[in-house]
């Protein structure tokens, strides 16, 4: 049985042994990556924020063909407005006000249509990543969450509306209705409607991505320091597996020596100086 104990003391001498080395190895490592993993963080970040650039400037962009189409339609309804059931009987008001409808005001969304189509295929990709990111602990960068996908359902909607406003004028002029203010004015109001609609998610989506890239700098800023941090933390508690596992190593090598697990420093020298002491008074006794 005693052997059996020597052999397995003899065994958690080498696995200790192998266990410093892999902790040493631990600590090595830990300051051998943290430049590669602070430059790679940093490189997957500033991309993100390349891309959150161009979203940020294609929705300035889209904000803009919004604001032109709002003022399109409310000019329309201002000159109906002010023409009365008179344009009705002026074919020419009716003409111009078709002409603005479908020559600019539907370029203009074809345009802004175009444009989000883009800026919601980014937003999506860049949303993953960051929420990917911040997975990773101490990291909270804000994401995307305004529905620009609903946006461009709305803007599909708004160019039904439009068509529905061009037939309205369409069957005026062609037929002569009685009343022609209230039926484009209703469209009008609608078209009008939806477009803001879509322009207040586009400006939440504007703020948003705005928050995010503030983020990510704060993220970039603060880098550095996190690694470092978790790298001291790492290198202690590697230190510590070395401190254990090499007093379990000296531990399991008094065993073997002794029989006993006890460690003894300078315990032959101290039995030395009692024996002397004690030679020295039996020799003053004698005198």
């Amino acid at each position: 049985m005693e052997t059996f104990k020597r052999i397995l003391a003899g065994a958690v001498i080498a696995l200790c042994i192998l266990g410093i080395i892999v902790a040493a190895l631990g600590i090595v490592a830990v300051w051998r990556i943290n430049t590669p993993v602070m430059e790679s963080v940093t490189k997957l970040l500033t991309s993100v924020d390349a891309i959150l650039q161009i979203v940020e400037t294609e929705l300035v962009s889209f904000n803009a063909l919004l604001g032109d189409g709002i003022d399109l339609v409310q000019s329309v309804e201002k000159t109906i407005v002010e023409t009365g059931e008179t344009v009705r009987e002026t074919n020419l008001s009716l003409v111009v006000i078709d002409a603005t409808i479908g020559d600019e005001l539907f370029p203009l969304l074809d345009s802004a249509y175009a444009t989000l189509d883009t800026v919601v295929g980014s937003v999506l990709a860049v949303n993953d990543t960051l929420e990917a990111i911040n997975s990773i602990p101490f990291i909270s960068i804000p994401t995307l969450t305004a529905d620009l996908e609903a946006a461009e359902v709305r803007i599909v909607e708004v160019q039904n509306d439009i068509e529905e406003s061009k037939r309205t004028i369409q069957t005026a002029k062609e037929e002569a209705v009685d009343t022609v203010v209230s039926p484009i004015s209703t469209r009008l109001s609608e078209v009008e409607g939806g477009l803001q609609d879509v322009l207040d998610i586009s400006k939440e989506s504007e703020i948003q991505v705005t928050a995010s890239r503030e983020g990510i700098a704060d993220v970039i800023q603060k880098l550095p320091g996190w690694i470092d941090l978790a790298s001291v933390i790492m290198t202690l508690t590697f230190s510590w597996l070395i401190f254990a596992q090499g007093s379990l190593l000296l531990l399991s090598y008094a065993y073997i020596r002794t029989g006993e697990f006890k460690i003894t420093v300078g315990e032959g020298k101290a039995d030395e100086d009692i024996e002397e002491d004690l030679q020295g008074e039996d020799e003053a006794s004698d005198a």
